[in-house]
């Protein structure tokens, strides 16, 4: 019965849209380490990261949610922990004063889903491209790739689908739009979750890497 009132209610959720932003303030880097790798580094603001969202369609509904400005807030954030000097930069800025240019980027791809048990799955790739600011020869590419799963099936969306059709579907201009907010919010939080778990891996990753130490120590002796 839950399901075959999901299931309804997802006939009914077709062409339904959300459209949603990632929250400012998702992130939390770790404190400031007191022995910052001595490096200049910044993060072009470019025209396609500004672009950079989530658009998918599942059971019917779209789901929208941008990225922009959180994701690159929070990568600085976590930059600004790991290195001597950091900033956010526009694509006409003067860019080879820096040591290394960060390039963000996201990608997804839809891997699986099954309308009638409101179950989605897509594979996420979150990328930082480091960039020698002068040469602009490529250093190397951090990235974390995880499946990332949706279950529509909340208690939320199932309650709505029962009052949907114990209503007779009177209610459904109120149940629907309700339905595919839980479901875009509960998408967003699972994305916001993926996007931190990434950022702290990646910035470790970062931290640590013998090849931007080298480059540290050798502009140190210049």
């Amino acid at each position: 019965m839950k399901k075959l009132m999901l299931f309804l209610l997802t006939l009914l959720l077709s062409g339904c849209a959300y459209s949603g932003t990632i929250k400012q303030d998702f992130y939390k880097p770790p404190e400031i380490s007191q022995n910052k790798t001595l490096l200049s580094i910044a993060i072009p603001e470019t025209t396609k990261f500004k672009e950079t969202k989530l658009s998918e369609s599942a059971g019917g509904q779209t789901y929208t949610i941008l990225f922009h400005p959180a994701l690159i807030k929070a990568f600085y954030a976590e930059l600004s922990t790991i290195f001597n000097s950091a900033s956010i930069v526009q694509p006409h800025d003067k860019q080879d004063k820096y040591n290394i240019l960060f390039y963000p980027s996201f990608k997804s791809e839809y891997l699986d889903g099954n309308a009638f048990v409101g179950v989605f799955k897509y594979r996420l790739t979150l990328s930082l491209l480091a960039v020698n600011a002068k040469t602009k020869d490529k250093i190397k590419e951090y990235s974390r790739t995880d499946d990332f799963v949706y279950d529509s099936n909340t208690p939320t969306v199932a309650l709505l689908g029962i009052l949907t059709g114990l209503s007779l579907f009177i209610l459904s201009p109120i149940t629907m739009p309700l339905a595919v907010q839980s479901t875009g919010n509960d998408i967003t939080a699972g994305l916001e979750n993926f996007l931190s778990k990434s950022i702290t891996i990646i910035g470790e990753e970062i931290r640590d890497d013998p090849a931007l130490l080298s480059i540290a120590r050798e502009e140190t002796t210049r």
